[in-house]
């Protein structure tokens, strides 16, 4: 009895700890695809989002652009609040729009100034040699710059728009929730596909086990009962009776030497 519970609860263990190993497996791989898939989609929302930021931007550089070709100053641009406000009308997320001069320093404006003028100066300069613009995270925004040029081509100043990150961090947020619930939901489907596997693989191998532990039973019952079957244990009962026999034989074999030490040596003659 005892030894057909001690087999089954190996196998019991044998199965939950397979399981769980296969259940680990496939949420190691879920997580890392989530990783991978987060990483992948926040990389292509700011590129998205910068290349977005630059068309605005250079919509809203149009006119300054315009005024610098014909080599005016970029100050006598008139209504330039109300022009650098319409892509704030566009997408109101938009925190403001700025533009600077030739030295970094903000001519017009739409927007409370939010950012620190020393990281935004050197965030400028390594922008400055594109020509197409440049985005880029700074702080808690999203900055993003389009170059104003002269009919020379010369470099006199650039658009600035920045965007809050809050909502980049959001939507990358939202798609982890939703990724990891998928995950989530397909690691359970798995699982279960997985242990139905297990089952129906080692249900044999269960099933021979099981064999085993009704003749050890059976065996056992029939030791310590003597019931029908009982006529293998007399054999070995007169096994053994014999056994008994052959020694007492043994011995009197060894001691008949011995009597004819006792012998009279004058007899010899």
């Amino acid at each position: 009895m005892f030894s057909g519970i001690l087999i089954r609860w190996i196998l019991m263990e044998l199965f939950w700890r397979t399981w769980f190993a296969a259940f680990s497996v496939i949420v190691s791989v879920g997580l890392m695809l989530v990783t991978l898939v987060t990483l992948e989609f926040k990389l292509d929302y700011e590129r998205l989002l910068g290349e977005r930021m630059l068309v605005i931007g250079a919509s809203a550089a149009a006119p300054f652009s315009a005024a610098a070709e014909l080599g005016l100053p970029m100050k006598s641009v008139r209504n330039a609040s109300a022009l650098l406000d319409i892509p704030r009308q566009t997408d109101p997320l938009i925190s403001g729009v700025w533009v600077l001069d030739a030295q970094y320093q903000v001519i017009h404006g739409a927007g409370p100034w939010i950012m620190d003028e020393n990281d935004v100066k050197t965030t400028l300069k390594a922008g400055d040699g594109r020509a197409n613009g440049w985005f880029t995270t700074l702080d808690s925004s999203f900055v993003a710059g389009t170059p104003i040029r002269n009919s020379n081509t010369e470099h006199v100043g650039q658009v600035i728009i920045t965007y809050p990150l809050e909502v980049s961090r959001t939507r990358v947020l939202a798609m982890v929730a939703e990724l990891s619930f998928q995950v989530l939901l397909i690691s359970v489907v798995a699982s279960l596909a997985t242990g139905l596997l297990l089952r129906v693989w080692i249900a044999r191998e269960i099933g021979n086990f099981s064999a085993v532990t009704a003749e050890l039973t059976e065996f056992e019952r029939q030791v310590w009962t003597m019931q029908p079957g009982g006529e293998k244990v007399g054999q070995a009962v007169h096994i053994q009776g014999l056994l008994g026999q052959s020694r007492a034989v043994y011995c009197d074999l060894i001691e008949e030497p011995s009597e004819h030490k006792d012998v009279d040596p004058s007899r010899r003659k």
